[in-house]
């Protein structure tokens, strides 16, 4: 009787777990959304920060530190994480020199 009721069980969990359904129970978050909508990419800025950012990444890179410093502000703070800093562009620009 235990095989047999272990067998009916295994059964029916193999048939529910199998269906067919391409369709997932629907949660309400309370938040109303257009189903035709996408997804659109997230902008963190203009693209003009990300080209000055590649050009100073390039430019340190080849180990040129005046193209790196040129956007730099005079009054610019380098600080590392540990919690030392440079201030001021002359000074963080005689330290990568």
């Amino acid at each position: 009787m235990k095989k047999m009721f272990l067998w009916v069980l295994g059964s029916l969990l193999f048939i529910g777990c199998n269906s067919n359904k391409t369709t997932e129970p629907k949660i309400d978050t309370g938040v109303a959304t257009a189903p035709d909508t996408k997804t659109q990419p997230a902008e963190f800025a203009d693209a003009k920060y990300a080209a000055i950012g590649r050009e100073g990444i390039a430019a340190l890179s080849k180990g040129d530190i005046d193209g790196w410093m040129n956007t730099f502000a005079d009054n610019a703070v380098y600080q590392w994480n540990n919690g030392d800093s440079l201030a001021g562009k002359a000074a963080i620009t005689v330290y990568w020199k």
